[in-house]
């Protein structure tokens, strides 16, 4: 199997939890895991069928595991395992994390290309400032996206809301390769649609999914359904204190219309990520429901 981590899922959780959890192009296992315990919480014991079965490991890369116009990666196995989260708090945490204003607290590599290129002529650069200038908040991307007159204009929306529509429908359908599939976009970019739909369309291999929204559960669950012990997923990699984050959802959080406008902007991203949990040979037909739901109440 292979573990497809989708940016915002909890897949950095999962990775560590993995003896071959990096990247395709380095060599595997893991330089250092032999040094480590891959048993019940990261100590020691056996370690979890999950990481002894999971042999690949797929994030903001550029080669999905199945192409989805037809050819096959070198690295095909016989089962994904996604990391998953509800399409619209995915995107609404990717926007978080990569703000300008967040990323001194979240993503140091991401800060320093910002600071390295400053002044620069650099397409990422300037694509990634214009969304940024265009949409300060989620919440001014959900209303910029709906309307250009003038009575729906605040203090947080540019006035050239034409052209920052363009962009960001642009960027929430995840660009293209020359200006989102970067260290600054990528969780943008490398979305449900690019790694999915080509296994979805394939229907090669099986698919299993474990869901950021019940983590705990899924892991135990499908370890033991693969024929291990109850196992417990070690720690988090959480590395920065939310609070501290200059741009976040206010204290309401985004309003029904703001969540019905970003999921039509996300409607083919929420497609395939609802084609997965249909196809999770893990999920029972109750938690699939429950993911289900959990779509129809955000989009309704």
């Amino acid at each position: 199997m292979a573990l497809i981590h989708v940016g915002k899922t909890a897949g950095s959780t999962l990775s560590k939890n993995l003896r071959h959890g990096c990247y395709m192009f380095v060599p595997h296992p893991c330089r250092g895991s032999e040094d480590k315990n891959f048993g019940t919480k990261g100590g020691p014991g056996e370690e979890s069928r999950i990481s002894q079965l999971t042999k690949g490991y797929y994030h903001n890369y550029h080669q999905a595991p199945i192409n989805v116009n037809s050819s096959i990666d070198e690295h095909e196995h016989d089962g994904y395992i996604i990391s998953s989260r509800n399409p619209l708090d995915r995107v609404v945490s990717a926007f978080h994390y990569v703000h300008p204003e967040n990323v001194a607290f979240t993503s140091t590599n991401r800060a320093k290309f910002l600071e390295g290129n400053k002044g620069k002529q650099n397409t990422f650069v300037e694509k990634f400032n214009e969304f940024f200038e265009c949409f300060p908040t989620i919440n001014a991307l959900a209303h910029a996206s709906v309307s250009s007159s003038d009575e729906d204009k605040d203090d947080n929306i540019t006035t050239n809301t034409t052209e920052c529509d363009s962009i960001g429908r642009f960027i929430l359908s995840g660009g293209d390769d020359n200006t989102m599939k970067n260290i600054l976009l990528n969780h943008f970019a490398f979305n449900y649609k690019y790694y999915a739909s080509g296994l979805l369309a394939a229907d090669r291999s099986r698919i299993f999914v474990l869901r950021q929204e019940h983590l705990v559960t899924d892991w135990i669950n499908f370890n033991i359904r693969l024929g291990g012990e109850p196992h417990e997923l070690s720690g988090t990699t959480n590395s920065f204190d939310k609070d501290k984050l200059a741009v976040k959802l206010p204290p309401g959080g985004l309003s029904k219309e703001e969540k019905r406008i970003l999921c039509a902007l996300l409607k083919e991203d929420i497609q395939v990520y609802l084609g997965i949990i249909d196809e999770a040979d893990n999920l029972t037909e109750e938690e699939k429901e429950e993911s289900r739901k959990e779509i129809r109440d955000d989009c309704n």
